[in-house]
C-alpha cells in the first residue's frame, strides 16, 4: 500500500509539473511607445495579462493591465516610460499563473503614448530634485574680507606696537623720565647740598 501511495504521489507531482511546464509566458523586448508581441502557450481559455514592478511583483501594484485575451498572443503598445523594470504575469481560467522574466523598457524618441500618471510622477520628481538643488545653493554662504576689516586690522596692529606717549600716568608720560631724566639727576644733588648748608648755617 505504501508503494502504491508513493506511485500516486509521484504521478500527481509529474502531472502538476507538466501542467505548469505547458503554460508559459515569453519574455519579450519592450521599447517605449513601440508595439511588443506578448506570447504564451498552454493556457486554458482566455488569459489576463498585467505588468507589475520587478522589484516587488507581489505587492499588488499594477503598472499596466493588458486585459483578457484569447489565443496565444497579444500586441501591446508599451505605455510605460523607458527605464521601468517590470515583469509580465498572466492568469488563465483555471487560475494558473505564468510569469515572464524581468524586462527593462528601452528608450525611444516617442513618448506620446506614455500614460499621464507616469508623466506627472516624473515631473514631480524632477521638480523636487530642482527645488532641493536650489535650496542647497541658496544655503551656501561665501564670506569675502572687506577693506574696512583690513583697515581695522591695520589700526589694531599699530596700537599694539605702542604709543610713544603711553597711557596717562604711565612711565612714558612721566615728565621726570625719558628725555627729562638728566634734569632730575642734576637737580637732586643740588637740593641735598642746599639742605646741608642751611643746617650748618643755623647751627652757627
Amino acid at each position: 500500500m505504501f508503494a502504491t501511495f508513493i506511485t500516486v504521489a509521484l504521478f500527481a507531482a509529474a502531472s502538476v509539473q507538466n501542467v505548469l511546464a505547458d503554460y508559459t509566458l515569453a519574455t519579450p523586448s519592450l521599447t517605449q511607445c513601440q508595439d511588443a508581441a506578448i506570447t504564451w502557450e498552454g493556457a486554458k481559455g482566455p488569459v489576463n495579462i498585467i505588468a507589475v514592478p520587478a522589484s516587488d511583483a507581489c505587492n499588488g501594484n499594477i503598472l499596466a493591465d493588458l486585459g483578457d485575451h484569447d489565443g496565444n498572443s497579444y500586441t501591446w503598445k508599451v505605455d510605460v516610460p523607458a527605464g521601468t523594470k517590470l515583469v509580465l504575469t498572466s492568469l488563465d481560467t483555471e487560475d494558473v499563473e505564468a510569469w515572464s522574466g524581468e524586462i527593462t523598457v528601452q528608450p525611444s524618441d516617442d513618448d506620446s503614448c506614455v500614460r499621464a500618471e507616469f508623466k506627472t510622477a516624473s515631473s514631480a520628481s524632477s521638480s523636487a530634485s530642482s527645488t532641493a538643488s536650489s535650496s542647497e545653493a541658496a544655503g551656501t554662504l561665501v564670506v569675502t574680507p572687506t577693506k574696512a576689516a583690513s583697515s581695522s586690522s591695520s589700526t589694531g596692529s599699530t596700537g599694539s606696537t605702542g604709543n610713544s606717549n603711553g597711557p596717562v600716568g604711565g612711565v612714558a608720560n612721566d615728565p621726570y623720565t625719558s628725555s627729562n631724566g638728566a634734569l632730575r639727576q642734576t637737580t637732586t644733588p643740588v637740593l641735598i647740598l642746599g639742605a646741608i648748608g642751611a643746617v650748618l648755617a643755623a647751627s652757627l
